[in-house]
């Protein structure tokens, strides 16, 4: 159930049609190719369709029936054995879907971040009724393995001696994928602050609270999203202040460790 109300609040900080973030709150509900459990039977569908309006349960019972590898290809695409063609502005919906039901749970077991932005690009690639606030679109495209990469640079700065803010920052400039994931400059800010680089932390901060903003979810999750958004507002307010003896890297750090170890 979680799940399903992280999905819809993605999709809310996206700006899609109410239809959509109804759609997205009851995604699962007829159950999925990957997941069998199901809250409605499809003979239900009018009971469903009462409940959130046809134009949101149509993209359910789609979201539901549709192979998701066909979501990347481009039209027709079919369902139900062909009795059932999905519209191009269905189609473009269910991607939304699809990325935010991705990034909602996508995670290592540690709940510390996975190699998916790449899956989101392909769809958004593909054609979704985002607009273009929205961080994953206009970025350039990148690779599997520069995600890797970046995934590999943010993790190794976790692990360095919290003291060597050079290396660190350093590793942090190089995970941060362009534009695209906010923790990362959050990161850098508390750095900034340690450092007494008062103007940069705030920067930084704010950088990286408006793309989690955006994103309406965590890329890594082993703080909330509102613990992430709290923080990225704590730096801002000790920069403001010209706060000094902070320690928040360290401080930081051994939380987002310490946690992935539990």
């Amino acid at each position: 159930m979680h799940h399903l109300f992280g999905v819809h609040q993605i999709l809310v900080a996206w700006g899609c049609a109410p239809a959509v973030c109804t759609a997205g709150l009851f995604h699962s509900t007829y159950g999925t190719e990957f997941y069998t459990d199901s809250l409605f039977d499809i003979a239900e569908r009018q009971r469903l369709k009462q409940l959130i309006g046809n134009e949101a349960e149509a993209l359910v019972y789609a979201f539901c029936r549709i192979s998701r590898t066909s979501l990347l290809d481009d039209l027709p695409v079919e369902i139900d054995n062909g009795e059932y063609q999905v519209s191009e502005e269905q189609l473009a919906a269910l991607r939304c879907i699809e990325m935010a039901n991705l990034l909602e749970q996508q995670a290592a077991p540690d709940r510390s971040p996975a190699v998916f932005i790449c899956r989101l690009w392909q769809l958004a690639r593909s054609g979704v009724a985002l607009d273009q606030r929205h961080p994953i679109m206009g970025v350039v495209e990148f690779s599997v393995e520069e995600e890797r990469e970046a995934l590999f640079a943010y993790q190794s700065a976790l692990g360095l001696n919290p003291l060597d803010l050079d290396s660190v920052g350093e590793l942090l400039n190089r995970c941060a994928l362009g534009l695209v994931l906010g923790e990362p400059f959050i990161l850098l800010a508390a750095i900034q602050l340690d450092r007494g680089d008062w103007a940069a932390a705030m920067c930084a901060a704010g950088e990286g609270r408006d793309i989690l903003v955006r994103w309406g979810c965590p890329w890594d999750k082993r703080l909330s999203f509102g613990d992430w958004l709290a923080l990225a507002g704590r730096v801002r307010e000790l920069a403001e202040l010209g706060a000094t003896g902070t320690d928040l890297w360290p401080q930081l750090r051994s939380m987002l460790v310490s946690t992935g170890i539990r």
